[in-house]
C-alpha cells in the first residue's frame, strides 16, 4: 500500500460520502465533480453507486490522477480547480481541501466559479473540520484492516488549535 491507499483507508469514507451527497441533492444527480480530488476516491465511489453516472476528478497533480486510469465513468482533469469547466450536478470538495484557499478573495472567487459549473438544481458540498472537538488537543488512534488483513493504526495528532 502506498500513501494514497493508506489515506483512503484511514481518512476518507467515499462509500458513505457518495450516497450522502446524492441524498442531499435530493433529485436525480448524474454528473459528479470532485475538486481537489487527489486520487479521486469519491469520484470512483460515485460512478459505482449511480448507474450511468459520471464524474470529473480535478487536481493539480497529474501523477495522483494517474490512479484513475481505467476507472469507469471517471474523467481525470489535471488542472487548477479555477480552470475546471465541466458542468456537474454535485460539486464536492472533500477532506478540508477548501481550506487550501487562504484568503477571502480566493474563496469568493472559487465559489463564484463553482456556481457557474453547476447544472440546474446542482449543489456544492464542502467537507470541513469543525465543531467543539476541533479545538481539542491530543492524539486519536483508530485501527483499520488492510486488504491483506493486516492491522493499520491511523494516528491523528493535534498539537495546537487557534479558533481566532
Amino acid at each position: 500500500m502506498d500513501k494514497h491507499d493508506l489515506y483512503e483507508l484511514c481518512a476518507q469514507s467515499p462509500e458513505r460520502d457518495a450516497p450522502l451527497l446524492a441524498a442531499i441533492h435530493g433529485g436525480d444527480p448524474q454528473i459528479f465533480g470532485e475538486d481537489f480530488s487527489g486520487a479521486g476516491a469519491t469520484s470512483r465511489a460515485w460512478t459505482s453507486l449511480i448507474p450511468g453516472g459520471s464524474a470529473f476528478a480535478v487536481d493539480h497533480d497529474p501523477v495522483v490522477l494517474e490512479r484513475l486510469a481505467g476507472a469507469p465513468g471517471v474523467t481525470p482533469r489535471a488542472r487548477d480547480v479555477m480552470d475546471a469547466d465541466d458542468p456537474c450536478d454535485i460539486l464536492f470538495v472533500g477532506n478540508f481541501s477548501i481550506c487550501e484557499l487562504h484568503t477571502r478573495a480566493d474563496l469568493v472567487a472559487y465559489f463564484r466559479h463553482a456556481l457557474r459549473r453547476l447544472r440546474s438544481g446542482g449543489i456544492i458540498a464542502c467537507d470541513l473540520y469543525g465543531g467543539t472537538d476541533a479545538y481539542t488537543l491530543g492524539t486519536l488512534e483508530d485501527d483499520h484492516e488492510a486488504p491483506d488483513g493486516s492491522k493499520i493504526t491511523y494516528t491523528w495528532e493535534q498539537r495546537h488549535a487557534d479558533p481566532t
